[in-house]
């Protein structure tokens, strides 16, 4: 066994065997090994996306006491760059290294003196241009009134109270992202976010939102123009590394409208908590007779919330069947008030629906719940379910009646080991 005491990390080598002479037989000829190098250790996490910006990064690493510095190089560059590690890094076993370089490809080494503790390799992310930037003390009601569609507005750290009225975002589609990327720093207390008339959207990125000042009934409410229930044609919508808290009904109202009258491209919800949900009459997700193409959830977990997950009913007569897809998410206490098919009920509605690598436990939040977890039409919906734990689904009677699937839903490799 040789080790990086004897050998050099990242080199080739071979290795080279023979016999010696002994008596009157003479030494071999060398028999040699395939190339090979040794990797090293690897201390370094997996860098998570929403930890890269444009022009930093975060790494972390496994607990380590004798780390002296990081390296970083971009690929194929001969100028690196070294971040000294100090005692508080140590112990917080992580630090921000600054001063890089956007949309550039890099190689990050940390050491313990001249000892390589680990490689990871990251791309920084394209230059943030944000349209302008919002103080607390600013009005972002009067900012988004007067801002232009595909305005990147970005919000300065603090806590930015606009729970006595809603944040309304009127024909135009507007991105809202926090400066320094960290909802940990950025808080939006809300009465609602409203998305008004044909040509709105938005995109929510790095920040908290807390409805309980504003009593928020909705976290996201869709809208037409002139009332409610006016023909409007949105955009899309992306809800990505946010924490979302403390309503009272839902995090998405979208069945403002008659079937098909209300129009969407994409919903997205990604690397995002939902949690702390009224117990109301509402669906976590209530996107009944929204005509809509992708709604994606993803890297999110969402708890304590609605009597439902996603509804999509009504009877919707659509272009191209929508696709859901639910992939490494959490959902975790949910369903109350009786409610049946409490994951996906899409009434008659043909749909797309697959559920993969994420945990659904522990039903119902409150009182009893129906007996199934999905509706949809068996003829023409394609539901799969695959590589997910599943466990405490129950009906909430006495004895405990299991939660079941339809026959038509694809099931394969999930299991049921009981996390608590």
């Amino acid at each position: 066994v040789f080790t990086d005491e004897q050998l050099e990390i990242k080199t080739n080598y071979f290795g080279r065997i023979r016999a010696n002479a002994l008596g009157d037989r003479p030494e071999s000829k060398p028999v040699v090994s395939n190339r090979f190098r040794i990797r090293g250790e690897q201390i370094f996490s997996p860098v998570i996306g929403t930890d890269i910006r444009d022009k930093s990064v975060l790494l972390r690493w496994r607990e380590t006491p004798d780390v002296t510095k990081i390296v970083v190089n971009s690929v194929g560059g001969s100028n690196p760059i070294e971040f000294g590690i100090t005692a508080e890094d140590i112990e917080a076993q992580q630090k921000r290294l600054t001063g890089l370089a956007p949309s550039q490809n890099y190689v990050a080494e940390i050491f313990a003196g001249i000892k390589s503790k680990g490689i990871i390799s990251f791309t920084t992310k394209e230059e943030s241009n944000f349209t302008i930037t919002v103080a607390p003390t600013d009005n972002l009601q009067e900012i988004i009134a007067n801002a232009e569609s595909g305005d990147v507005i970005g919000l300065e750290a603090g806590v930015h109270d606009y729970s006595a009225s809603n944040i309304v975002i009127a024909q135009k589609h507007l991105t809202i992202a926090s400066v320094s990327g960290n909802p940990e720093n950025t808080k939006v207390l809300f009465k609602e976010v409203v998305l008004k008339g044909t040509g709105a959207g938005v995109k929510l990125s790095g920040i908290e939102f807390d409805g309980e000042a504003g009593k928020a009934a909705y976290f996201l409410n869709l809208v037409g123009m002139n009332s409610d229930a006016e023909e409007a044609t949105f955009t899309s919508i992306l809800v990505e590394n946010c924490l979302v808290q403390n309503t009272a009904n839902c995090f998405l109202r979208a069945n403002r409208a008659a079937n098909n009258a209300h129009k969407i491209e994409s919903i997205a919800i990604n690397n995002t908590i939902g949690f702390n949900n009224g117990i109301s009459t509402y669906n976590y997700f209530t996107i009944d007779k929204l005509e809509f193409k992708k709604f994606d959830i993803k890297n999110s977990t969402f708890f304590n919330i609605a009597r439902a997950f996603i509804s999509w009913g009504g009877t919707i007569t659509v272009p191209t069947m929508p696709v859901i897809t639910i992939d490494q998410t959490t959902i975790n206490g949910f369903g109350f008030a009786g409610r049946n098919n409490i994951l996906l009920d899409a009434e008659n509605n043909p749909v797309s629906f697959t559920m993969q690598n994420s945990i659904v436990a522990n039903t119902p939040r409150d009182g009893n719940v129906g007996t199934n977890l999905i509706r949809s039409p068996s003829a023409g919906s394609a539901i799969v379910v695959r590589n997910n734990n599943l466990f405490k689904l129950t009906t909430g009677a006495t004895p405990e009646v299991e939660l079941t699937f339809s026959s038509h839903v694809q099931l394969s490799n999930n299991q049921a080991v009981d996390l608590g």
